[in-house]
Parts: C-alpha cells; structure tokens; sequence
C-alpha cells in the first residue's frame, strides 16, 4: 500500500466512523474517557489553568455554539474547545495513553463535545467520534516516535497527536466526505506545533494549553475550516516536506497503523488516572498509598524515600517546576481519602505552605528521585514491535 493510498483510507475511514458500531468493550471504555475527561474540566475550571482560559475566552465573545465546562460562558466551537482543553489537564488527572507519548482524553473530548453541541449531534454519533480520535491520534503520535518521542527529537506529542485525533473527531462530527477529511488533516499539519520545552513552565498554563487547549482548538479549526468550503493540500502527508517527513522517524509504519483501524482501538490502550500528578509518578503514588494504608506509616517514621523510575520518566517529574509533576509533590487522591490522612483529599484546590512553583527549600526534601537503568526494548527503538507482531513472552521466575 502506498502513502498516497494509505491516506485515501484514513480519509475514508474518519468520514465513515459515525455509521460503524463500536464494539460493546470499546463503547463501554469510551464512555468512562469521557465521564472522566469531563470530571477533570470541573475540578480544573477552579484552578489556574482553568481560570486563565475561561477568562480569556470570556473576553471574546463570539457566536454561542458551545459551552464552556464550569462556567456561564457560551462560545464559538474553536474557543469552547480550546478552553475545556486546558480545563481538562489543569489538575493533571487527565487520561494518558504510554505508547503515544500522549494524554488525549484532555483535547479530543473537548473537541468532540464543542462540535457535537455545535452540530446537536447525537450520544452515539459523540462516543463514536472520541474513539475515532484516540484513534488516529494516538496512531499519529506513535508516528513520531511514541514512547521514544524524546530521544528523537523536539516535537511535542501530547500537542501534535492529539491535535490530528481532534481533528478527525471534529471532521466524523460535521459530516466531511474523504476529501473533506483529507483537506481538513492537511489544516492540521499545517498547524502541527508544538515542543517539548513545556517542562520549564512553573504555573502549568502553558502545559495545559500544550497538552490540552492547543491540540483541540486547532483539530476543530480545521474541520471548520472545510465545513464552510475551504479547500486544501489533497495530501499534506507524503514526499519531501510532507507531515511524515519532517515529523515522523517511524514514518514507514504508516500503512501498518491505518490498515489496523476498526480491528484495534487505541482507547483500549489508554490509562484512567488514579491520582492528579504527572503519570510517571502514578505507580510511585500507589506505592506509597499501599505502605500507608496497609502498614500504618507516618511521616514521622520516614527518613528518606527512594523513588526509582523509568529514567524517561524520572527526567519529566524530578525536581521540575510545575509542582503536579514534580516527584516530590504530596499527590492528592482522586476518589476517596486515605484512612488517617485528611491531607490527601480528592479534587481541592491545593494547599500549599511555599508558592505556587517552588520546589522545597534545600536541605528539607525527604525524596530521592531517580531513573532505574533502561529496559532492552527501550534502549534500542529498532527492537520495538511492530503493528501486527505477537507480542514476546515473559520469561517466568521462580516456582
């Protein structure tokens, strides 16, 4: 299959994916993506992401096609997307989804809801279209690199992925034919942005925009954009310059990801956060929630606490700015308190003793964070496993 024919079926398959059933499993796992994505634009409309966004779309009125999570605010699809987005990962208890290097439940389901209201589209038709978009934008972002997106380049994954997902959500939703879907991915390649400097942001505004606002407000540009008879680049994705060229090392598995679509869905794939901190420290999180819980420990009884993480990860939350990252941060639970510990309380705003973005005064941490040594597969990318490839058995230890 050549590039050219593999976007014909994209194309085809994103304006054809409000006719197709979901399967039962896939329909019930959407459903919990968009119950949680929308639970985490309520508690983020109260934090500073949040606030930011909804005052600045506020302040820019519009024709009130769709609203704004939180708020009294009714506006343009392209803006309630971009707000929700940024709502959606203020408090970073949004989806993620490992292979990609992406979290795309905080911009394609705001994009999917800004043009379902918009185009007061159906339940159904909105769920088929958010599984559409993990989709496609979860197979984008695996594309350029996935879970080894950082040892490649600086393109942000979390933007660009989800950005295409949006897109494809959005077009399924307006009723574009192939070409429509085609013009529509070429909008959004021309709008790919994003680097991975985000990290250095201290308030988690940018962040939010980065991981959540950006990706959705632009994948609904662009299937406005076709909707109200724009035309476009018939494909934005092959040859020299082309998306794949200049954004994608694993470019060659292009054909492999779109002949998989309908036989595997990326939603499948993509983790509900327990807690509201960066994902690489969930399992940190559980652990220390485990030995609370089941042993009784108190601070008072801890020296030093060792966190060993995958060394990808331990980059992202180590001693970083945004304090939801940082690996010393005291995460808050989303559900329930812990017995004894009324200070892990679910979905506040955060209570901190030092301002917001600093990290502890040196010499008080009681938490080493560093990365464990690299796993085999991850350490050699060519050792990956390709589409279609059974996956290698474990070998087992002990009795």
């Amino acid at each position: 299959m050549t590039q050219q024919s593999t976007l014909e079926a994209l194309a085809t398959y994103v304006s054809g994916a409000l006719d197709r059933p979901l399967p039962p499993a896939v329909l019930e796992k959407t459903k919990h993506h968009v119950l949680d994505t929308i639970a985490a634009m309520v508690t983020g409309a109260r934090l500073k992401p949040g606030e930011a966004a909804i005052n600045f779309v506020r302040s820019q009125g519009g024709v009130p096609e769709a609203a704004v999570v939180g708020s009294n605010v009714v506006t343009t699809a392209i803006n309630a997307a971009m707000a929700n987005g940024m709502l959606a990962h203020s408090d970073e208890t949004d989806d993620s989804h490992a292979p990609s290097l992406t979290h795309p439940g905080c911009a394609v389901v705001p994009a999917a809801l800004a043009v379902a209201e918009r185009q007061n589209a159906s339940g159904e038709a909105l769920l088929r279209a958010v599984a559409l978009g993990y989709d496609v934008g979860s197979r984008i972002a695996r594309l350029m690199g996935g879970i080894d997106a950082r040892g490649w380049h600086g393109h942000a994954t979390h933007t660009i992925g989800p950005m295409f997902g949006s897109a494809a959500a959005a077009s399924a939703l307006v009723g574009l034919d192939p070409q429509g879907v085609r013009y529509a991915l070429s909008y959004t390649a021309q709008q790919a942005s994003g680097i991975t400097s985000w990290a250095r942001d201290s308030e988690h505004i940018e962040k939010s925009f980065v991981f959540g606002g950006n990706g959705a407000r632009s994948g609904v540009t662009s299937a406005l954009f076709v909707a109200s008879g724009m035309s476009g680049e018939e494909d934005a994705f092959e040859g020299d310059n082309g998306f794949l060229d200049v954004f994608c090392p694993r470019r060659e598995e292009f054909a492999q990801w779109v002949a998989s679509l309908g036989d595997h869905y990326e939603i499948t794939l993509t983790n509900i956060k327990k807690y509201s901190v960066g994902s690489p420290i969930q399992a940190a999180a559980e652990a220390m929630s485990s030995l609370v819980t089941e042993h009784g420990v108190a601070p008072g009884d801890i020296r030093e606490v060792e966190a060993l993480l995958p060394p990808q990860g331990a980059n992202i939350v180590n001693g970083r700015h945004p304090p939801v990252l940082h690996g010393r941060h005291r995460p808050r639970r989303r559900q329930a308190h812990l017995p004894g510990h009324p200070h892990l309380r679910a979905h506040e705003r955060p209570r901190r003793r030092r301002p917001h973005g600093e990290g502890p005064p040196a010499g008080q941490s009681r938490v080493r964070g560093h990365g464990a040594p690299a796993p085999c597969h991850r350490a050699h990318p060519h050792r990956q496993r390709r589409p279609g490839t059974p996956r290698p058995r474990r070998p087992r230890h002990g009795g």
